[in-house]
């Protein structure tokens, strides 16, 4: 049978490299605008996670605010 697909397996099915872009009107509104702004965010949260997540906190309404980002 020539016509036959090879089969998929699970390892094959895994690995993904496609891109979906979102339309340009959710773009918009988007908080994390660029792929380097999200990298410049992640490796601050890595480097100095109390001080990235109460900078964080910040932009939420509380009833009190945080002194303390995690235990």
């Amino acid at each position: 049978m020539a016509n036959e697909k090879p089969k998929q397996t699970i390892h094959s099915l895994m690995t993904e490299t496609r891109t979906f872009p979102p339309p340009p009107e959710l773009a918009k509104k988007a908080h994390i605008k660029s792929v380097k702004q999200y990298q410049e965010m992640y490796d601050q949260s890595v480097r100095n996670p109390e001080k990235f997540w109460l900078e964080q906190a910040a932009s939420l309404d509380w009833f009190k605010k945080p002194t303390v980002a995690r235990k």
